[in-house]
């Protein structure tokens, strides 16, 4: 009786939870993305064994390029089914010294600052969200430009952690009063790692290409 090498057996689990969660990922874009936990426990499961599969008998760590590569398209499926389940948009109207209350998260507005750049004028709101005991100053603002006879809303960005935070300012009823629109895209900043992770395997692609030439 033939003895199958353990590695290879490794190997064979790895493909078929990496075609698995493709299959998953397939079923769940057909069907509106109702079940974002089941794909990203697969993708979670395909980085663990990537993980595990780089880890020598004697403890040692081994990085090969399909273990980068399978654990990169892990991490964006794992980025985009945590983003769809735990994404969050509101918009309401919103008055100075009011906080609104959403997720964990307290936002109160502060009023604007009116001025005048090169080409434009201004009205820049400023608000400060309040997430357990951090506070996190936003100020987006809206931009007349004179020329064009144009307004435009300026999103304003915050990275947080793993998270992105996007408000804009919609229709301003007076310097006191604002509609909003605040967007919460969680852990949608794991795809700069997933992406770092691909330009290390695109590295150590060309390092190997190199090493096989001499």
């Amino acid at each position: 009786m033939s003895v199958v090498p353990y590695r290879n057996i490794r190997f064979n689990l790895l493909i078929k939870l990496v075609a698995l969660a493709l299959a998953s990922l397939l079923i769940i874009l057909i069907i509106q993305a109702k079940y974002d936990w089941l794909i990203a426990l697969f993708a979670l499961i395909v980085i663990v064994s990537n993980i595990n599969s780089s880890l020598q008998f004697k403890g040692k760590f081994r990085l090969s390029k399909s273990n980068i590569a399978h654990a990169s398209f892990a991490l964006i499926i794992l980025a985009i089914s945590l983003n769809n389940l735990k994404k969050f948009e509101t918009e309401q109207v919103i008055t100075k010294d009011k906080p609104l209350e959403f997720l964990d998260y307290s936002l109160n507005f502060n009023g604007f600052t009116e001025g005048r750049a090169s080409n434009y004028l201004y009205a820049k709101a400023s608000f400060q969200l309040k997430h357990k005991n951090k506070i996190i100053e936003l100020s987006p603002e809206q931009r007349y430009y004179l020329a064009s006879d144009i307004t435009t809303k300026e999103v304003y960005i915050k990275r947080y952690g793993l998270h992105d935070i996007y408000l804009v300012i919609g229709e301003i009823y007076s310097k006191n009063k604002v509609k909003i629109r605040f967007i919460y895209n969680p852990y949608i900043n794991l795809l700069w790692l997933a992406a770092l992770l691909l330009i290390l395997q695109f590295f150590l692609r060309v390092k190997n290409d190199k090493k096989n030439k001499f």
